[in-house]
């Protein structure tokens, strides 16, 4: 691909990303050939999100003019460019020949958290959106692709959805059910977060009670509530 650069425009080859991921940490490869054996070209990176910040990640010198030579350049910035120029450092015009111009972006490490990673996609990132609810989870799209979205247990209130809010105070599990942990506070059920479960009768195998009535007492005191046994906190 040959590219006539003229001096005094600050000419330059673009290329950009087809999709709208961001990029910063890659190694450049590209063979290139230049009219002028004095020329020297940089590498310009563009951030989409503003025009006038930009990054000299390289150069290179005394390019063949007789030859396709291969050039390599490792970039580690951060993550915010979608676009490469390959320009005229010195702006003196020259014909430029490009060919072979791709990156190679390190693999991410494997997110254990990912439960869509097995399916052979991506978690999202940013977006928290449930387009759909599948067997396997929450479904978002980001950049054009299904996304898996995971769940924050720390943050998300799994029990909002069956209209009870999750506890805020008392994290003593009362009664267990195949939705989850329930707890009781403010004269009402409440969810508690697995990550907030306590009750020292589970360890028994038994939950806690929804109320302090004791009705027998050996180590611990107990209660009866639904047909069941329970502990009671003290």
């Amino acid at each position: 691909m040959a590219n006539e650069l003229n001096a005094g425009d600050w000419a330059g080859v673009s290329f950009k990303r087809s999709d709208s991921t961001l990029f910063g940490k890659f190694t450049l490869h590209f063979k290139a050939m230049a009219s002028d054996p004095n020329a020297v070209i940089q590498v310009i990176l563009h951030n989409p999100a503003d025009e006038d910040d930009t990054l000299n990640a390289g150069s290179f010198k005394n390019l063949s003019d007789s030859e396709m030579k291969e050039y390599t350049l490792e970039v580690d910035a951060e993550a915010k460019y979608d676009r490469i120029t390959i320009q005229d450092i010195y702006n003196e015009g020259y014909t430029l020949i490009l060919n072979d111009v791709y990156l190679v972006v390190p693999e991410e490490p494997i997110d254990e958290n990912c439960w869509a990673a097995a399916l052979g996609f991506n978690c999202c990132k940013t977006t928290k959106t449930v387009i759909m609810e599948d067997a396997d989870g929450a479904w978002g799209a980001e950049d054009g692709f299904w996304c898996g979205i995971v769940e924050d247990k720390e943050d998300t209130c799994w029990s909002t959805k069956l209209g009870y809010p999750c506890c805020k105070e008392n994290n003593v599990i009362y009664s267990i059910d195949a939705q989850g942990s329930w707890g009781y506070e403010n004269d009402g059920w409440c969810g508690i977060a697995k990550i907030n479960e306590e009750c020292e009768f589970n360890a028994f195998g038994y939950t806690c009670c929804p109320d302090a009535t004791v009705v027998f007492e050996d180590d611990h005191k107990w209660g009866y509530v639904n047909n069941q046994w329970c502990g009671v906190a003290i």
